[in-house]
């Protein structure tokens, strides 16, 4: 277990210093600060889009977990330089969205750990306390959330960085069971297709009538066109496709009236 309890301390030693080095100069906030500041008003690595707060000392108001709970110290250096080796591994950049959701799932498995082992300090991360932090998610979280897919993807991988540092008395070995689809990286067209598939009251098979001109499946494969092509060639043919079903639509909407 000391072994354990020294790679810890080095890992923590390790972002601490990298943090002091390279990101400290032009960061508002200290290492041994509570809250670091992110979005618009935050600084250096952290400045974005937004305005939030990474507290590190306490959990608040959050899905799932009742009340307000003290985060003890050597947790909350573990959050700081999991957040800081995130940051390294993303080629050095980081969103305030993707920090926000990173330290809610960390926030998430201190809460499940003090339940299941009574134990506060990372080491004693297990398996079972990350599934329970999402099967807690998933009880407060409505059928489908999309969101709730993505904290479980992303639980993954904060998983596999804390094995790669070796401090656990186990290894973890948490399987998301839904499908990962990391929504800061999606384009505003992607996003807008993802949200017509998540519209339960549309079927992609499903057509207004017998006579109906163009099913769901099809409106939305013609959508994933417009994000493929790439030639002038491929949008020439694409645009008349497109003119093709508005002309169609409107003559078949004629035949009504």
């Amino acid at each position: 277990m000391k072994k354990h309890f020294a790679q810890f301390y080095a890992f923590i030693t390790e972002q601490q210093s990298w943090f002091e080095q390279h990101l400290a100069a032009d960061f508002e906030q200290s290492w041994d600060d509570p809250v670091w500041v992110c979005g618009s008003n935050g600084s250096g690595w952290l400045r974005g889009n937004g305005k939030n707060k990474l507290r590190f000392d306490e959990i608040g108001r959050t899905k799932g977990i009742e009340g307000r709970h003290a985060v003890a110290e050597d947790y909350a250096r573990f959050m700081k330089a999991l957040l800081v080796l995130v940051y390294r591994r993303r080629n050095r950049s980081i969103s305030p969205a993707v920090a926000v959701a990173t330290l809610m799932i960390l926030k998430r498995w201190y809460h499940s750990l003090f339940e299941v082992t009574g134990q506060t300090h990372p080491v004693y991360l297990t398996t079972g306390v990350i599934q329970r932090s999402m099967d807690n998610l998933s009880a407060a979280s409505s059928l489908g959330d999309p969101n709730t897919a993505n904290y479980k993807g992303r639980c993954v991988s904060l998983q596999k960085l804390v094995n790669q540092q070796s401090f656990t008395l186990v290894t973890l070995q948490y399987v998301s069971d839904g499908q990962y689809t990391n929504q800061t990286n999606l384009t505003r067209k992607a996003r807008e297709t993802m949200a017509l598939k998540q519209q339960t009251k549309l079927s992609d098979t499903t057509t207004d009538g017998e006579d109906a001109l163009i099913t769901i499946r099809g409106f939305l494969n013609i959508v994933a066109l417009i994000q493929r092509v790439e030639s002038d060639a491929e949008k020439i043919a694409l645009n008349c496709l497109l003119l093709l079903v508005i002309t169609g639509a409107l003559l078949n909407k004629s035949n009504f009236c």
